[in-house]
């Protein structure tokens, strides 16, 4: 069962004032609710023998959301990580990306994904969110086109499953959900090992990921 809700008006100059819907995935093991912005995870609240449990940290308002310094349960990126003084080069061009931790690039700048406004689309047992990151946007390469799906298991679990598409090479990770537990003995409830294959990955530096 997936539900609706308006969670609440956003504040800031690029979307000001356009409404933000939470939807609801449920099942007898497991309520997973998220947003449109930053298709962010607000709620994974899971079945123990002591009863209904809440599992992640989170915010009660939208404009928490907008207004913290941290990135609890969204989706960040284009670069899940920190870029070393902002800087890459790709395929003999150098880049120079926006800087908002210190000296280095943050996962995806100022306005990365965890700011976006996402556009949902509800199936019968998921809830995909879609965006769009410009050529150029935060000094990245091409246009990047990105979803993200939320599927409840039949195991009392569920899956967040990434895909991206890009016009020009990217420099670019599949972006991550930063979640934060709030009690230790339920997170074998959602956690799982994630096995990315690849045989490129960007580089670090001794200066990585936190030039000083």
């Amino acid at each position: 069962m997936i539900t609706k809700k308006l969670f609440g008006t956003v504040s800031d100059n690029f979307n000001y004032g356009k409404e933000v819907y939470a939807y609801t995935l449920a099942n007898d093991s497991i309520e997973l609710t998220v947003m449109e912005y930053g298709a962010t995870i607000l709620r994974a609240r899971v079945n123990t023998p002591a009863g209904w449990r809440d599992t992640v940290c989170g915010y009660d308002a939208l404009r928490s959301y907008e207004e913290a310094e941290g990135y609890l349960g969204a989706v960040v990126g284009r670069i899940g990580n920190r870029i070393c003084r902002g800087k890459f080069s790709l395929d003999g061009v150098d880049y120079s990306l926006y800087i908002n931790n210190g000296v280095n690039h943050l996962h995806g700048g100022k306005r990365g994904f965890d700011k976006k406004l996402w556009t949902a689309t509800v199936s019968d047992d998921a809830v995909t969110f879609s965006a769009v990151s410009p050529d150029g946007e935060e000094g990245y390469p091409g246009t990047l086109t990105m979803s993200v799906t939320y599927t409840l298991t039949a195991e009392g679990g569920f899956k967040i499953a990434y895909r991206a598409t890009t016009d020009k090479r990217p420099y670019s990770t599949l972006p991550t959900t930063r979640t934060s537990t709030s009690r230790a003995r339920d997170i074998s409830a959602l956690i799982r090992y994630l096995s990315t294959p690849t045989d490129t990955f960007p580089p670090t530096t001794p200066l990585s990921p936190r030039a000083r």
